[in-house]
């Protein structure tokens, strides 16, 4: 810190430090291994050693992951240059989009896991615990106390609307607060 504010600079401070240490008797033997070249050096190695030892299984991830996305982009179909083509294939996708969707909220998702609330339980949860405690209560003539009642409800009427697009839309305008 003093050398930052006597504005020395960093070639300095490192001539310092190495005379530092080689004057003072109690790094005697330790005066090759200490200093900032030294510790940058020894995390250098770390890093050199975490990145050997993650690299094949990112490779691994990586090769499955393409594999997985080539095979659903065969799934889709022939990519044609008409048009009519081109909005069969995007109907294709919007259809097996709202499937994985309307599976999710419905709770049969594969992949959902069990540590935590994915799904029509995650969109309970936001609505239940998170948004309806910070509304304003509000009882005057505008906004009366039966309309909130109704509205902390929110998610069964839409659940029992089984209107998917409605519920996508207030999922993604909530987003933030999954985070």
């Amino acid at each position: 810190m003093k050398d930052i504010i006597l504005n020395r600079s960093i070639k300095d401070a490192l001539v310092a430090e190495e005379k530092f240490f080689r004057s003072r008797p109690v790094y005697n033997g330790l005066a090759e291994c200490c200093g900032v070249p030294q510790l940058a050096k020894k995390l250098n190695e770390i890093l050199v050693q975490h990145i050997k030892a993650v690299l094949p299984g990112l490779k691994s991830h990586i090769s499955t992951a393409l594999v997985s996305v080539a095979k659903e982009h065969a799934s889709y179909g022939e990519i044609t240059e008409s048009k009519a083509g081109q909005g069969a294939l995007l109907l294709n996708i919007l259809s097996k989009y709202s499937e994985a969707f309307s599976s999710m909220v419905e709770g049969k998702n594969e992949k959902m896991l069990t540590s935590e609330l994915s799904g029509g339980a995650r969109i309970h949860y936001i609505f239940q615990s998170i948004f309806v405690k910070r509304l304003e209560v509000r009882t005057d003539e505008t906004l009366p106390a039966l309309f909130l009642k109704y509205f902390s409800n929110l998610f069964d009427i839409l659940y029992y609307w089984k209107c998917l697009s409605v519920i996508h839309i207030f999922y993604a305008s909530f987003h933030y607060y999954l985070n």
